[in-house]
């Protein structure tokens, strides 16, 4: 089955940086959608599972601190947070405000369908005004321009 859609921005990778790039772009009333190689959110943290690791900065270093309400609702357990500690955080974040596993609800940080794309096509520009890339899942393909 392949879908196309129109949005006007396209984030890579649903870390730290592109989750809050989601954030802002919403914020500026623009419709986005993020692609994320991994089956959830996390980033680095998502992949990076070996026993031991942790952040080398202060737990508080991590938060956003882009709403007090979503900073007053979790507590680091560590000071220098675990891994796990650090992927829950951002699913916090992810989920925050949003339905979960749906992920769509705005305003919700977290904004694909599930499950998330696997795979996607470097973005081609048409010379005139759009670029056009394709991402495929286990649902199909789904084309789109931005």
């Amino acid at each position: 089955m392949t879908q196309t859609e129109q949005v006007d921005a396209v984030v890579v990778g649903a870390g730290f940086a592109g989750l809050y790039m989601l954030h802002r772009l919403r914020g500026l009333g623009l419709s986005v959608r993020v692609l994320e190689a991994g089956s959830d959110v996390g980033g680095t943290w998502f992949w990076n599972r070996y026993p031991g690791a942790r952040c080398d900065v202060e737990s508080l270093e991590h938060s956003y601190q882009f709403d007090e309400d979503l900073q007053q609702e979790w507590s680091w357990m560590e000071r220098y947070a675990s891994q796990p500690e650090i992927l829950d955080y951002i699913r916090h974040v992810a989920d925050w405000r949003a339905t979960p596993c749906s992920r769509t609800a705005t305003p919700g940080i977290w904004a694909p369908t599930c499950p998330v794309s696997r795979e996607y096509s470097c973005p081609t520009w048409d010379s005139q005004t759009m670029w056009h890339a394709a991402t495929r899942s286990a649902n199909g393909t789904t084309k789109g321009s931005f």
